[in-house]
């Protein structure tokens, strides 16, 4: 980087370790929809998303646009569902605090009662307690422990394909193997609807 202040291929970020984005989607934190510098608290607020979106079966901010998303993500209120242990909706309640100042660090997260069971310094190194099921599978593609308003849709081919094949970005023909299995579409809003 150059020292003189005038040269216009200098790149000054806006302040140390926060950087900026565009997009917009269900996972977007509040901070992110005024288009301003962020840190990694951002991260915490889209774990809460992924959360409540593994837990509940979709996201907690739906709408039929992004300016709706945006809206209900930004003062929206989120509806829980009733089975929900209140260990768990104070966790997502902690991450999905719109104030940033406010809202739960990753090191209090580890302390929170919803962790009690898990050993963190064992999954840090990297090991792993049996989970606390394993099905038992008649089969590989067995999908019996998968709930029937997902098995019950018509298969529908990937859009990935034909991007892939349209914008393959191998040279010579050389198969690009190295993100195999990783799903490349871009999410767009979604057209889900919780009933909770």
């Amino acid at each position: 980087m150059s020292d003189r202040s005038n040269d216009s291929s200098t790149v000054i970020p806006p302040e140390p370790s926060k950087t900026s984005t565009f997009c917009a989607y269900e996972g977007m934190a509040p901070k992110l929809m005024r288009s301003v510098p962020y840190d990694h608290s951002v991260n915490i607020w889209a774990l809460g998303i992924l959360v409540f979106d593994m837990l509940c079966g979709g996201p907690p901010f739906t709408g039929d646009s992004k300016e709706e998303i945006r809206t209900k993500i930004q003062c929206g209120v989120i509806k829980y569902p009733k089975k929900m242990s209140s260990q768990c909706k104070t966790g997502i309640k902690a991450l999905l605090t719109r104030n940033v100042q406010k809202r739960i660090t990753l090191a209090n997260l580890k302390t929170m009662d919803f962790f009690d069971s898990i050993n963190l310094e064992k999954l840090e190194e990297g090991k792993f307690d049996s989970p606390p099921f394993i099905p038992e599978l008649k089969s590989d593609d067995d999908v019996s422990h998968f709930d029937t308003c997902f098995t019950d849709l018509p298969p529908i081919e990937s859009p990935c394909k034909k991007v892939r094949k349209d914008n393959d970005c191998c040279a010579d023909g050389e198969v690009d193997d190295a993100f195999d299995g990783f799903d490349r579409n871009n999410r767009l809003p979604s057209k889900w609807k919780s009933n909770i």
